[in-house]
């Protein structure tokens, strides 16, 4: 995904900024909050579906279980 639809993904799904996106994964010191691994690509936003508060950033395969 480019830079700027990425950008403009996070504020329309999340409400929140590229910025703290990143303060996210530095904040979890660039690992998956569910099962700390360090993904090859971007972390996917985990965020509650009913009131679309953001928990943090994880691997989407973390959740399949």
């Amino acid at each position: 995904m480019c830079v700027a639809r990425r950008k403009d993904n996070l504020k329309y799904r999340y409400g929140i900024t590229e910025e703290q996106y990143d303060q996210m994964l530095e904040k979890q010191n660039h690992t998956c909050a569910i099962c700390n691994e360090k993904p090859k690509g971007n972390l996917a936003v985990d965020h509650c579906h009913t009131t679309g508060k953001v928990r943090g950033c994880y691997v989407q395969i973390a959740t399949r279980d």
